[in-house]
């Protein structure tokens, strides 16, 4: 058996070396004992050793020393010493570069930790998961430092960046919806002035017709100063509306008004206007407050007045009702210009590039232009009725017009399918209407000097007939309980009356 710690082969079986003490201890690695033998391998661990160690670096066991091959190298180092005589010149040199050497040396020499492992001074043992260490030098410690600072400041930016850290399902449900909440609220529409693609149609509870026209709903998106819109009622138009319909859901977010009739100064102050309003959206209601502007201060204005809304309102419709009216010098007639409409239409819709309609076009708007041609040719004291003759849903307009007994004529007009004015047909005298007894067309009664004719007049589609079903001298005229009512053009459209 060979000693670990000296190196002797003995045959002592007492555990103990008799050159040097140390215990002896079995040989665990006998087939690699010629690489022992040699100094190549560690005896007590047999990991490879360095050339001329001293220790194992690995468990640190002090490695044989053969003195016979330290005294050969040293007979040879001496054979090859120069001449002193002859190296004189450089001993100086020599020894200086010995001390070097020497203090370059004494400066790397290892020492044991206290676990009996070789380490350089500045180097860091750690352990490997089998045990074994894992010597770091200095170049290494001061990148593991650089990389474990930048760590934890890489650690501290991401803290203060990310949210709180989400504990539950529900948390994280939570936070996707806020973060959807935070894109929509940051990506927000565009507002743009809503114009006739959005709108599917715009009428008014009532329209003014005077001798000349009908101020329609319709104008007050036209931009036009020209023009307007008039309730058609006694006083200042107290509870009149309009009413927009949009073509798809929209948000708007305001309304602005041109307020009263600018069509000059003078129109401008003749006529009413509007001091409050209430505006009804989808399930909501608002009150709009006018200003009393002179025109000269909105004479050059787009608009006179602006209502905008706290929060984008969703809605399909928009209603305008007058709350209070402000009457104008001449007239109660309270007018409004124009209006116009901002906001954006909801996200998944589009608006339809179509024309803008109206509410069906009403048999006052059609006839109020025919009865204007007539007033133009024949003056007020002409004369007209409305009445439904065959009971179809449309009335027709019946003009009595003329010069002279002689020459008067009644005309009768319809409304076709397809909203156009037609003339029906006529027929004759200064005469009376009633209803007919059995209801279907009118009694067209004349009587003049103890005379009377009464004929009977039909509509069938857009043919009139006339048949006389009484002719006679009588002192007492034709009469029933349903007389048709007749009134100058200059008095206005009656309907439904």
């Amino acid at each position: 058996m060979i000693c670990s710690n000296c190196g002797k082969e003995t045959a002592d079986v007492s555990g103990k070396c008799p050159d040097c003490g140390a215990v002896l201890k079995e040989n665990k690695f006998p087939a690699d004992m010629a690489k022992i033998e040699e100094g190549q391998l560690c005896r007590e661990c047999g990991a490879p050793l360095r050339e001329n160690a001293r220790f194992c670096t690995k468990c640190g066991t002090r490695v044989q020393v053969n003195t016979q091959d330290i005294n050969v190298q040293n007979s040879e180092e001496e054979v090859k010493k120069p001449d002193k005589k002859k190296t004189v010149p450089v001993i100086t040199v020599l020894t200086v570069s010995v001390v070097i050497v020497i203090f370059f040396l004494f400066s790397i020499v290892p020492k044991r930790n206290a676990k009996g492992f070789l380490v350089d001074m500045q180097e860091e043992v750690v352990q490997q998961e089998d045990g074994s260490p894992i010597v770091k030098s200095d170049n290494d410690l001061e990148i593991d430092k650089e990389i474990s600072e930048k760590e934890v400041s890489e650690k501290e930016i991401s803290d203060k960046e990310m949210p709180e850290k989400v504990n539950s399902e529900e948390d994280a449900s939570w936070k996707s919806i806020a973060e959807n909440t935070m894109t929509k609220t940051q990506e927000k529409p565009e507002i743009i002035q809503l114009d006739s693609k959005y709108i599917r149609s715009i009428w008014a509870s009532s329209e003014l017709t005077d001798s000349t026209k009908t101020y329609k709903a319709e104008t007050l998106l036209d931009e036009n100063r020209e023009t307007c819109w008039s309730e058609g009622v006694d006083g200042t138009g107290e509870g009149e509306y309009v009413y927009i319909e949009f073509t798809c859901p929209v948000y708007l977010t305001e309304i602005a008004f041109l307020n009263g009739y600018m069509k000059n100064e003078s129109v401008y102050h003749a006529n009413g206007k509007i001091k409050r309003a209430k505006v009804s959206v989808d399930g909501e209601e608002f009150e709009a407050v006018f200003n009393d502007w002179q025109y000269g201060q909105v004479e050059y204005s787009l608009y006179s007045d602006n209502f905008v809304f706290d929060e984008p309102v969703r809605t399909q419709y928009l209603q305008i009702t007058i709350l209070e009216g402000q009457k104008g010098t001449k007239y109660d007639d309270i007018c409004v210009t124009e209006t116009a409409l901002w906001g954006y239409a909801e996200e998944g819709t589009a608006a339809v590039d179509q024309p803008m309609m109206d509410e069906p076009i009403s048999i006052d708007d059609l006839y109020g232009t025919v009865l204007f041609d007539y007033e133009s040719a024949y003056g007020s004291d002409c004369a007209y009725a409305i009445y439904d003759m065959d009971d179809d849903g449309a009335e027709e307009l019946i003009v009595s017009w003329g010069t002279s007994a002689a020459d008067w004529t009644n005309t009768v007009y319809t409304v076709d399918d397809n909203a156009n004015v037609v003339e029906v047909g006529e027929f004759y005298g200064l005469v009376s209407l009633y209803e007919a007894e059995n209801g279907d067309g009118i009694y067209s009664v004349y009587g003049h000097m103890g005379y009377q004719q009464v004929e009977w007049v039909t509509k069938h589609g857009n043919e009139l007939c006339a048949e006389t079903i009484l002719s006679e001298e009588t002192e007492e005229y034709y009469q029933n309980d349903n007389p048709i009512p007749m009134a100058e053009i200059g008095e206005g459209i009656m309907c439904g009356e």
